[in-house]
């Protein structure tokens, strides 16, 4: 079976890009075939499997959106025909949309959102007319066996929008273990590690440090140290400088994925989202999870206090407590406390592991159905790109 990735927002090392590294490693050490369709590749090319083939499409990715021009545009990228498309964002799925269309026979093709919330926040159809079309298509051409959702939220958040009728794919995130082969922890009481981007959604970076002021000034002399890059830097090396805080902070920089577990050799407490608190956890490090989009600070706690898939999003009862309550919870726990949060941690982290996880992804790989074509919607978005065009020529 040959699986097509399709991707057209890769940036640095995220979430999405790691997702993409491992499952694609996973699928070709089992014997599949995996092509990456990519508009670049920003990450350094020895983080893929060898045998993974990597098109970076640049501006024909953007082609491919167009019915009338794809058809070239894919004999000119001379790929394999694949069996399966995958694709990780909206646009992505609008790509396989139409490629399913233009390929014969027609390939199967899912789309998985692993943003926060189905509609990222920000993000207005009645504003952005290019993006009400990419939902539209979703909604009116995918068939539910082709849609995963990361969580149950976002499965309750999709038939809001779309119909109670709707039942789209739970699909956990697939996580590595990168504690293997590793010596054991030896956790420093009072360091806060934190590893991900510094961008948009995660604005715990930013309450952060106001959080790491008020501990201090209750007496208790923890360190924040960060690794990561991001829009948000500057406005948190501003504030840090603000408030003196240059001992008790600092900002790391990316830590590449093989130093991850090394990083959390010594850390006592890890805040986050995503991928990287699941990470933290099968580390064995006890972890306040951060809200997605949340400038206030509050949380349910802990990974295993929310479901099973959810790492970071809001869920059907709001949250009681606070990331600083919890930090505070954890440094105040007995030897005997803080050694049955790091086995309660990982044990639940688990569940998220590779193996189990990709071997659901293949049987929804098998149910999956190809899309429907709507030439209708095709056609509104080329009208839409032509008026784009044409506001800008004005």
């Amino acid at each position: 079976m040959h699986f097509l990735f399709i991707s057209t927002i890769l940036t640095t090392t995220g979430g999405i890009e790691t997702l993409i590294i491992r499952m694609s490693k996973w699928l070709l050490d089992r014997g599949y075939q995996v092509t990456l369709l990519a508009n670049r590749i920003p990450v350094r090319r020895e983080l893929f499997h060898k045998n993974l083939r990597i098109v970076e499409a640049k501006d024909q990715l953007t082609e491919l959106c167009f019915y009338y021009k794809a058809k070239k545009v894919w004999a000119d990228l001379k790929i394999d025909r694949p069996d399966v498309i995958k694709t990780f964002d909206l646009t992505a799925s609008w790509i396989g949309t139409v490629l399913s269309t233009r390929i014969s026979p027609a390939p199967k093709v899912i789309f998985g959102n692993y943003f926060a919330y189905v509609i990222p926040a920000g993000w207005n159809p009645l504003k952005h007319g290019s993006f009400r079309l990419l939902l539209l298509n979703l909604r009116r051409n995918f068939a539910d066996n082709s849609i995963i959702c990361m969580s149950e939220e976002q499965i309750a958040e999709f038939r809001r929008h779309y119909g109670h009728h709707r039942r789209p794919n739970f699909w956990p995130l697939p996580v590595e273990d990168p504690s293997r082969n590793r010596q054991d922890r030896t956790p420093q009481w009072g360091r806060i590690v934190s590893i991900g981007r510094l961008e948009t959604m995660k604005e715990y970076n930013i309450y952060m440090i106001d959080v790491i002021a008020r501990l201090r000034q209750r007496g208790l002399p923890v360190k924040w140290i960060v690794y990561g890059d991001g829009i948000l830097e500057n406005d948190m090396k501003a504030r840090i400088n603000a408030q003196g805080l240059g001992e008790a902070i600092e900002l790391k920089g990316i830590l590449p994925y093989t130093e991850f577990a090394a990083a959390l050799q010594d850390a006592y407490v890890f805040v986050g989202m995503g991928t990287a608190i699941i990470e933290a956890a099968l580390c064995r490090v006890p972890g306040i999870v951060a809200l997605a989009y949340d400038t206030t600070g509050v949380t349910y706690g802990p990974l295993y206090r929310f479901t099973f898939g959810n790492c970071g999003s809001l869920m059907e009862t709001p949250p009681a407590t606070t990331v600083e309550a919890e930090i505070e919870r954890v440094l105040k726990f007995s030897r005997q406390e803080y050694e049955a949060e790091m086995k309660r941690t990982r044990e639940y982290a688990q569940r998220y592991e590779m193996d189990g996880t990709m071997e659901r992804f293949l049987r929804i790989a098998e149910k999956a159905a190809v899309p429907r074509a709507s030439r209708g919607l095709f056609y509104l978005f080329y009208l839409h790109s032509m008026a784009v065009k044409f506001r800008h020529k004005i």
